[in-house]
């Protein structure tokens, strides 16, 4: 005679509606595996802070998130314009990718491996919201205007 066993399997179950910090702790669950607060806290608070139209660069990787702005400070324009040398907090964060030297080069590696990257855009309501994903070089492409992806292997 045979037994009919039956078990619930875990398993992660999408909700059908969720706000957009539901949504990026659903996408951040199986990456991120330290740091946690980065996504349950400084992700929520930034997303708060959003206005509706701004879009951010979310990127998830083993260690934690970061969700720098697309844009940069109209009270920055001007040193900016003054200046050559000056970097929205985007570009300074993936410069960070093209630094040479041994222990870069496996730390660049280990994190293009392992990150995930998005452009998030808030909307006007809770749950109006888009997360586009992308690729590790259609960003770079995007924020240096085509001309870093030359330089990367």
């Amino acid at each position: 005679m045979s037994q009919i066993i039956s078990r619930q399997e875990t398993c992660k179950v999408a909700l059908k509606k969720q706000t957009l910090h539901e949504f990026l702790i659903y996408e951040a669950e199986n990456v991120v595996r330290h740091n946690w607060s980065d996504v349950a806290i400084h992700d929520k608070r930034i997303v708060e802070k959003m206005f509706p139209g701004e879009t951010r660069l979310w990127i998830i990787w083993e260690l934690g998130s970061l969700m720098p702005a697309m844009y940069c400070k109209l009270t920055e324009k001007e040193s900016m314009t003054k200046t050559d040398h000056c970097f929205s907090a985007v570009e300074c964060y993936m410069l960070r990718f093209m630094k040479e030297g041994p222990f870069s080069d496996i730390q660049s590696q280990i994190v293009r491996n392992t990150s995930k990257f998005y452009f998030v855009t808030k909307g006007y309501g809770n749950y109006d919201y888009s997360v586009v994903p992308s690729t590790f070089c259609a960003v770079m492409d995007l924020v240096f205007c085509g001309k870093a992806n030359p330089f990367l292997n």
